[in-house]
């Protein structure tokens, strides 16, 4: 079970929420009651219940395998991944940063603030793609994975997983999709050559795998682009209203 799925609190969270109810039309609104409006909404029934849910499920699974494991289970399932550096097999453009200051006393400080890029991401995305569920949640794991400071061959089925859902709605065309394919999998081979000769035959290859997986970053945020420009979402149901 991995926990990136909480990415999905927000886009989840902003669906659930209750239509936001204003004042009577051309009254401006001052500012404090647009936010008291704002608040309001995430009191719904349904997120209520979604919350105390999902909450109540996650608060006894982890208190069950801490009392059968203690602290080693709380470490090793979330903590851990707070300070996590790995500097072999990561597709990351921080990998090189992680190993070069893994000595340093800021190297964990370092790690933290590599957070930051991916959660502006995730609430941008999150704020403006929450109306078309799946592919918010599409588009936060491809953000999560390509921005996370570890990011292995393995996570990338993490968001390919989802990828079904979105294909349906897109506009490209074959060529155009079989193009964007080619051009993943040669940003994957332009990494995997010189992580080839730094793993098999001991060669200092750093900087062409830091490199290359700067490049990898940079076709990701252009696929997912062509993604959302050529993406076009179904109508989204009307919500009954309450008499």
């Amino acid at each position: 079970m991995k926990i990136y799925p909480i990415t999905y609190a927000l886009p989840i969270a902003l669906t659930l929420r209750s239509p936001e109810v204003g004042t009577a039309e051309g009254k401006p609104i001052q500012t404090w009651k647009k936010c008291v409006i704002f608040i309001g909404c995430f009191l719904s029934r349904e997120l209520i219940l979604f919350g105390i849910v999902a909450g109540g499920v996650f608060s006894v699974f982890t208190a069950i395998f801490y009392y059968m494991y203690g602290w080693p289970f709380l470490h090793e399932t979330y903590l851990y991944h707070l300070t996590r550096r790995d500097i072999r097999h990561n597709f990351s453009p921080y990998f090189y940063m992680l190993y070069l200051t893994a000595d340093s006393r800021g190297s964990q400080w370092l790690g933290l603030a590599a957070f930051l890029p991916q959660l502006i991401l995730l609430l941008v995305a999150s704020w403006t793609f929450h109306r078309d569920l799946a592919f918010s949640c599409f588009l936060n794991t491809a953000i999560f994975v390509s921005f996370n400071k570890v990011c292995t061959s393995q996570y990338f089925l993490w968001y390919l997983c989802l990828l079904p859902l979105v294909i349906p709605h897109l506009t490209l065309t074959v060529k155009q999709g079989l193009g964007l394919l080619l051009l993943w999998f040669a940003g994957q081979a332009l990494w995997l050559a010189p992580a080839y000769f730094l793993e098999f035959e001991g060669y200092n290859t750093f900087v062409p795998i830091w490199l290359a997986g700067l490049l990898f970053l940079i076709v990701n945020c252009f696929i997912l682009t062509q993604i959302i420009t050529h993406y076009k979402p179904k109508p989204r149901p009307q919500r009954l209203k309450a008499e």
